[in-house]
């Protein structure tokens, strides 16, 4: 209950994902990705700063990027590695990139991917104005040759920069659903492409 008053809602959005995924495994490497992480503290906290008000540690505890990474590791008591992904549109896809690396550089570790992001508020409105979807998503991820669990692989290539047509985490929700063949995501200067196999 104190870690839950303690935690802004996007972080409450990331644990719950994380938690209905998390199997207690030892050592499971964290991947932690998000655009813009809790960049809604900010303006908040910049306006304590111009009022010449005190900054509240716990709010400036968890603006910092990787801070939901942190707070999870701690709260599971996960002492292996995490990693914070922040790559812009490509986030999410960075993201996925870096737990298929962990898992081709020692295959007995599983990966747990966090994603999630809130829309920002009106202030960074001149500096991002692209609208963003409240989203947490986590994914147990593992090379184990289990029949029961769905195979796929992640490739990209040189593609024409554009903008996504629709969120790319909700199309690949749809995907991991069978609602879809593939992920094919153009994002920036990479088309990326993730495929089931059966």
């Amino acid at each position: 209950m104190m870690l839950r008053r303690r935690l802004p809602p996007l972080a409450r959005m990331a644990f719950r994902a994380a938690l209905d995924v998390d199997d207690n495994r030892e050592n499971m490497h964290l991947v932690f990705a998000s655009r813009h992480g809790d960049a809604g503290i900010t303006p908040a906290i910049l306006d304590d700063i111009a009022k010449d008000q005190p900054v509240s540690p716990a709010k400036f505890s968890t603006s910092v990027h990787n801070a939901i990474a942190g707070l999870y590791s701690i709260h599971t008591k996960n002492t292996a590695p995490h990693t914070m992904i922040s790559a812009g549109q490509e986030s999410f896809a960075h993201g996925l990139l870096e737990a298929q690396a962990i898992l081709q550089e020692d295959r007995h570790r599983s990966v747990l991917l966090v994603y999630y992001d809130i829309p920002l508020p009106k202030f960074f409105d001149s500096f991002c104005n692209e609208g963003t979807a409240s989203i947490a998503i986590a994914l147990l991820m593992s090379t184990v040759d289990d029949t029961s669990h769905q195979k796929m692989t992640l490739t990209s290539d040189v593609s024409v920069s554009q903008p996504p047509s629709v969120d790319p985490v909700l199309d690949f929700i749809r995907f991991i659903l069978g609602r879809h063949p593939e992920w094919r995501s153009p994002i920036g200067q990479r088309n990326w492409i993730c495929k089931q196999h059966v």
